[in-house]
């Protein structure tokens, strides 16, 4: 037996979800006025900026970490194991950490 769906509840759902995302009830139903993005624009250019800002703190960070492996390199020390852990120190997770190790 198929299911009956309530597309009045569906809907409403929809619109409320996203008031409290804080979006408006016409860009909530998929066609915002001419001086809003959609829903859809809006999550891109956020997501672009967070991408943006992981990728400019990486390349410093990496920066910082290289110039300090290279000296503890040149006393003997393993640059990678060292390099891993000051990411990790610095607050990267293990993936990230190696990574960054491998990225030129």
């Amino acid at each position: 037996m198929k299911r009956v769906r309530d597309y009045k509840a569906e809907y409403q759902r929809r619109i409320q979800r996203a008031i409290d995302l804080g979006y408006s009830r016409t860009m909530a139903r998929g066609h915002p006025k001419k001086k809003e993005l959609s829903i859809q624009q809006e999550r891109n250019i956020v997501l672009r900026n967070l991408k943006d800002y992981k990728e400019k703190t990486s390349r410093t960070v990496h920066e910082r970490l290289k110039d300090t492996v290279f000296a503890m390199a040149e006393r003997g020390i393993g640059m990678q194991k060292v390099f891993i852990r000051l990411a990790l120190e610095a607050g990267f997770s293990e993936r990230q950490a190696y990574s960054l190790w491998f990225s030129p």
